[in-house]
C-alpha cells in the first residue's frame, strides 16, 4: 500500500513536473508569439512608413514638376509679352521717322520747285539740276510735262520715262489730275537700278512741270537695318534654354530666331501647333519640335505668330536638387516629428505628474476639510451638551450660544470659499460697478479685522493715507472680501501677542482714475521660500501638520488674487518663515465725479412691511422647515408647509388662485424633486400657475444648480444655510404691495 501511495506520488510529482512543462513550454510559445508579433507589427510599421515617405516624395516630384511648367509657361508669357512690346514700339519709331523724313523731303521738293521756277532759263542742262540736287542734299532732281513724261532732270537716263511705268511714277500719278497735291512716296527701290529711295513730287508754282526729288534716307536705312525683326529679337536677355521665333503666318516658316539654325523651320503644320492662329488670343502647348520638348507659348500678331519656347529638360534643371533638397527636408520633419512625439510624451508624463499632484493636493484638501468641518460639530455637539447640562444658568447658555455661532460661522465660511472658487471658475462672478465710500469700507473693514485679532491676542493698527479721493466707482463687495481675507489670515495665522498693520495710500491718479493701493503686514509664522510660488495655487497650505484650532481650505489666497485681477488690479507677496509676511494690492477704481453729499435730514426708507405675505412652503427636512418657518412667521407671514414635491403641487392646485404669493422649494426631495415640481406649477392651467414666483432654497449652491433652477423657472435661487435678511429682501423684490 505505502508502494503504491508512493508510485502515485512519483507519477503525481512526474506528471506535476510534465504539466509544469508544458505550461513553461507555453509561456515560451506565447512568449515567442508575442515577439513575433511585436516583430511583424514592427515591421509593418517600418514598411508603412517607408510607402508614406515614397508617397510623398513621388508626389511632392510631380507636384514640383507641374508647377516648374507652369514658371516655365509663365516666363514664356512675360517673354512674350515683353517681344510684343519692342515690335510695337519699333513700329511706332519707324512711323514717326518715316513721318518726319517725308515732311523734310516734301519740304526739299518745294525749294526745288522754287529754284527752277525762279530760274527757269538756268536749268538746261543735267549738270544744273545736279548742282541743284547737290546744293539741296538729296541724289536726284527730275522735271516732268502735264502728261507725266521726264522732261529733265540731273539723270538724262531717265529723260522720257513716264507716270505710266514704275511702281514709284505710279505712285505720283494722281497728281496729274489734281495739281494741287504734294506726296512723299515711302522708301521704294529705285526702278532702274534697285537702289532703295525715297521720292517727293510737287508742282512748280506756274503749273508748267511737276518736280521731283529722290534721296536715299540714310538715317532711315540704318533704322531699317537696326530694327529687322532678328535684331529684335536679339535683344531680349533669355535663361538657359528658352527661345524666341518668329514665324510668318503666311507660310509658317521661321523668319526670325535666337537660334540660327532654326531659320527656315516650318513650324506648321507638320508640329500641329495651331493650324490658325486668332489675332489677340495666346495659346500655350507641350509640344516637341527641333529635337527636344518643349513648353510653348504664342500668338499671332499682324503678318508674324511670336512663339516663345522653353526646354522641358531645362525648366526641370533643378528638379534633382530640389527633390534631393525635400528628401532632407522630409528626413528632418520626421526626426522632427520624432522629437515632438516624445517631447509630448513627456508633456503628458508631466500633466500626469502635475495631476497626480493636483489629485493630492485636493486630497490633502479633502482631509483638511475633513478636519476642519469635524473640528467645529464636535464643538457644536458638545457645547450643545454643555448647556443641557448647565439649563437654568443664564450665563452659561449666552457663552453656549455664543461658541455655536462662532463654530457654526467658521462651517459656513469653509463652505462659501469652496462655492466662491467654484463660481471665480466658471466665470460665473462679476465685478460690480457702484459707488462707495472708500473711508467707511476701510474703517468697516478694520473693525471686522482688529476683532477678529482681540481673540487671539493680535495687536492691530490700521495706517490709513490721506486719500485725495474717498468717493469712487467700483466694486465694494469684491474689495471688501478680499480686505477680509488678507486681513483674517493675517490675524489667524499669527502668533500670540504679534501683531497685523494695515495700511493704504494712493498710487496715482490719470485719466478720472484713482489707483489705490492696501497693505497688510503681519509678525506671524510666514512662508518658506519653496511655497511662495505655490502660494496662490488653490488648495496650497504649507502647514500640514496636526491641528487643533479652525485654519481653512488653502482657497483663501487663490479667491483673493482671482477677485483682484477681476478689478484690473496686482497683488504681490513677501515672506520669510518665522518672521512675517506682506501682502500688497493695488487697484484701480474710477473716481465718482458725480457724488453730492447727502441732505442732513434724509432718513432711510424702512424696508416694507410682509405682514399677509402667504407662502407655500416646499422642504422635506423637519429641522430645515421649522427654522424657515420661524424666520417667516417672525416677520408676520402667514405659511402654509409641503413636505415634498408633488404634495406642493396638490396643495398649489386645491387652493383659490391667488392663495399663494410666493413658493419657497427645496430642491432635493423624495416622491418628486423640487424643479420637476416647479415645472408642474407653471403648467398648470390656472390664471396665477405661470407668473407665482418661485424660489430655490437648497443646499445645492454650485454654478450648475443655479442653472438648472432658472431653467426650471425659479426666479431665485438661495443657499442654506438661509440668511434671514436675504430671503426677506427677495420676497420683497417679487411680491407687489
Amino acid at each position: 500500500m505505502k508502494q503504491d501511495s508512493i508510485q502515485t506520488g512519483l507519477c503525481n510529482e512526474e506528471k506535476n513536473m510534465a504539466d509544469s512543462g508544458r505550461i513553461e513550454k507555453k509561456k515560451d510559445r506565447q512568449t515567442n508569439q508575442a515577439d513575433m508579433g511585436q516583430k511583424r507589427r514592427s515591421h509593418r510599421m517600418n514598411i508603412t512608413a517607408l510607402l508614406i515617405f515614397l508617397f510623398l516624395f513621388i508626389g511632392c516630384s510631380l507636384l514640383q514638376y507641374a508647377n516648374n511648367g507652369q514658371n516655365a509657361q509663365k516666363s514664356c508669357g512675360l517673354m512674350l509679352d515683353q517681344m510684343k512690346e519692342l515690335i510695337t514700339e519699333n513700329e511706332r519709331s519707324f512711323q514717326q521717322l518715316e513721318d518726319t523724313l517725308k515732311d523734310e523731303y516734301t519740304i526739299r521738293a518745294n525749294i526745288a520747285a522754287d529754284y527752277i521756277t525762279q530760274g527757269w532759263e538756268d536749268y538746261k542742262e543735267a549738270d544744273d539740276f545736279a548742282a541743284l540736287a547737290k546744293l539741296l542734299g538729296v541724289d536726284e532732281v527730275h522735271v516732268f510735262d502735264e502728261k507725266g513724261k521726264i522732261i529733265n532732270g540731273s539723270v538724262p537716263k531717265y529723260y522720257g520715262f513716264t507716270m505710266d511705268s514704275g511702281e514709284q511714277i505710279g505712285f505720283f500719278k494722281p497728281m496729274l489730275s489734281d495739281h494741287t497735291l504734294s506726296l512723299c512716296q515711302d522708301v521704294t527701290p529705285n526702278t532702274a537700278e534697285g537702289k532703295p529711295m525715297m521720292y517727293a513730287m510737287v508742282w512748280a508754282e506756274n503749273d508748267n512741270a511737276l518736280v521731283q526729288i529722290g534721296v536715299t534716307p540714310d538715317r532711315l536705312l540704318e533704322w531699317m537695318q537696326s530694327s529687322d525683326i532678328s535684331k529684335i529679337v536679339g535683344r531680349l536677355p533669355l535663361v538657359e534654354g528658352m527661345s524666341i521665333y518668329v514665324v510668318e503666318n503666311a507660310t509658317g516658316t521661321v523668319i526670325a530666331a535666337t537660334n540660327d539654325d532654326i531659320l527656315g523651320y516650318e513650324i506648321f503644320p507638320e508640329d500641329r501647333i495651331q493650324d490658325s492662329l486668332e489675332e489677340g488670343k495666346r495659346y500655350q502647348k507641350t509640344v516637341s519640335f527641333h529635337n527636344s520638348s518643349r513648353y510653348v507659348v504664342y500668338e499671332k500678331m499682324g503678318e508674324y505668330d511670336i512663339l516663345v519656347s522653353y526646354k522641358i529638360r531645362a525648366a526641370n534643371k533643378t528638379l534633382p536638387l530640389s527633390m534631393a533638397e525635400f528628401a532632407l527636408i522630409l528626413i528632418a520633419a520626421l526626426l522632427l516629428l520624432t522629437r515632438v512625439t516624445r517631447s509630448y510624451i513627456n508633456y503628458l508624463e508631466r500633466q500626469g505628474r502635475e495631476l497626480r499632484t493636483s489629485n493630492m493636493a485636493k486630497t490633502d484638501f479633502l482631509r483638511r476639510m475633513s478636519h476642519d468641518i469635524r473640528t467645529p460639530l464636535n464643538g457644536i455637539r458638545g457645547v450643545t451638551a454643555i448647556a443641557e447640562y448647565y439649563a437654568d444658568d443664564m450665563e452659561k447658555q449666552a457663552e453656549c450660544r455664543h461658541k455655536v455661532m462662532q463654530a457654526s460661522g467658521f462651517l459656513m465660511e469653509l463652505v462659501n470659499n469652496v462655492l466662491n472658487m467654484n463660481k471665480l471658475e466658471s466665470g460665473e462672478m462679476k465685478p460690480e460697478n457702484k459707488p462707495f465710500d472708500l473711508i467707511e469700507l476701510l474703517t468697516e473693514t478694520a473693525s471686522i479685522v482688529e476683532m477678529q485679532g482681540q481673540e487671539y491676542a493680535i495687536h492691530f493698527q490700521m495706517q490709513m493715507g490721506k486719500h485725495k479721493y474717498r468717493h469712487l466707482i467700483g466694486s465694494p463687495l469684491y474689495l471688501k472680501q478680499v480686505l477680509q481675507n488678507i486681513g483674517g489670515n493675517a490675524v489667524k495665522y499669527n502668533r500670540a501677542g504679534g501683531a497685523v498693520t494695515f495700511a493704504s495710500e494712493d498710487v496715482a491718479y490719470s485719466d478720472g482714475r484713482a489707483v489705490i493701493k492696501f497693505t497688510c503686514t503681519d509678525t506671524g509664522r510666514g512662508m518658506s521660500r519653496e511655497f511662495l510660488v505655490h502660494a496662490f495655487e488653490p488648495f496650497s497650505q504649507e502647514n500640514t501638520d496636526a491641528r487643533t484650532t479652525f485654519t481653512g481650505t488653502g482657497l483663501g489666497l487663490a479667491i483673493t488674487k482671482q477677485m483682484v485681477e477681476l478689478m484690473e488690479g496686482t497683488i504681490s507677496l513677501k515672506s520669510e518663515q518665522n518672521v512675517g509676511t506682506t501682502i500688497s494690492v493695488t487697484i484701480p477704481f474710477r473716481i465718482d465725479v458725480d457724488y453730492t453729499e447727502p441732505q442732513e435730514d434724509a432718513k432711510p426708507a424702512d424696508a416694507a412691511s410682509l405682514e399677509g405675505v402667504h407662502v407655500l412652503l416646499v422642504e422635506d427636512n423637519e429641522l430645515n422647515m421649522e427654522i424657515a418657518e420661524f424666520l417667516l412667521k417672525k416677520a408676520g407671514i402667514t405659511v402654509t408647509t409641503a413636505y415634498n414635491g408633488q404634495e406642493a403641487v396638490d396643495v398649489f392646485r386645491t387652493k383659490a388662485a391667488g392663495t399663494f404669493d410666493v413658493i419657497l422649494m427645496d430642491v432635493m426631495m423624495p416622491v418628486m424633486d423640487g424643479l420637476t415640481a416647479a415645472r408642474e406649477i407653471h403648467a398648470t392651467n390656472r390664471v396665477d400657475a405661470a407668473e407665482i414666483p418661485i424660489f430655490a432654497m437648497t443646499a445645492n449652491a454650485f454654478y450648475d444648480d443655479v442653472r438648472q433652477s432658472r431653467e426650471a423657472g425659479m426666479v431665485e435661487h438661495l443657499s442654506k444655510p438661509i440668511q434671514e435678511q436675504e430671503l426677506l429682501d427677495a420676497i420683497r423684490r417679487h411680491v407687489k404691495r
